[in-house]
């Protein structure tokens, strides 16, 4: 009987790590940013223990095994006035997934960089960040935005960034066609989990542990309870 339990919560644990991993896989996506209250909201994404909303980008997409278009940033014709411009303010620090657990240290020296418009590059590295605001883009005809900003991973030697994940940490702004003043108040935080030459399984379990890192215990000894009260039952019955 304690086998058939050991075996359960065995298989309770994995499905609640593919359950999370599919969830995770999924956020290979734009993000969707929408107004409500006057404030910029982040539609989608995985919720974030804390606040805040996770996506999933990899390096190589675009030819360049150091850079990456994803995600995307896309609001909805009519939600701004046309010319009202989408920004960002970068935030925190850069992680590092070591294979064990996320860190502020990493390797040789990377950093990831985000290139914004009018020749603006946004650095996060372990120390926090330099040249915080960035414009994405200006709401077009329509009221709408949709655009891809470049990224790109480099370290301070002469080799290759070291393989691993990593993610930065953003927020959204919105301003007036002057670029300064702000009309919508700004977003919750955005998560971008990097993916720098780790295997899907590998990554995945990196965003797991980032995006849920208390649920699989949990669920593994809700299992365990239950099994344990279905035992006690079916010993009284048995008397």
């Amino acid at each position: 009987m304690f086998s058939a339990i050991r075996k359960s919560a065995g298989l309770a644990g994995a499905l609640v790590l593919l359950t999370a991993s599919g969830q995770a896989m999924a956020q290979h996506e734009d993000v969707e940013i929408t107004v409500e209250g006057g404030n910029l909201v982040i539609e989608n994404g995985i919720a974030v223990p804390g606040g805040g909303h996770l996506f999933e980008a990899e390096f190589g997409e675009l030819g360049n095994p150091f850079g990456t278009d994803e995600p995307g940033f896309e609001v909805d014709d009519g939600l701004f006035n046309p010319g009202e411009i989408l920004a960002y303010q970068a935030l925190g620090a850069l992680q590092y997934w070591d294979g064990v657990a996320w860190t502020s240290a990493v390797p040789d020296g990377e950093h990831i960089i985000a290139e914004a418009q009018l020749g603006v590059e946004t650095i996060w590295d372990t120390s926090g960040v330099f040249d915080p605001f960035g414009i994405i883009d200006e709401a077009d005809s329509e009221g709408g935005v949709h655009t891809h900003l470049e990224f790109g991973i480099a370290n301070s030697g002469t080799g290759d960034p070291a393989a691993g994940a990593y993610i930065i940490e953003l927020a959204f702004l919105g301003l007036a066609a002057d670029q300064v003043t702000e009309i919508y108040g700004p977003s919750d935080s955005l998560f971008i989990a990097f993916n720098m030459g780790l295997s899907e399984d590998d990554f995945e379990f990196a965003v797991d542990a980032f995006a849920a890192p208390v649920p699989v215990p949990g669920a593994i000894l809700l299992l365990l309870s239950g099994l344990t009260s279905l035992v006690g039952l079916r010993r009284r019955r048995n008397v």
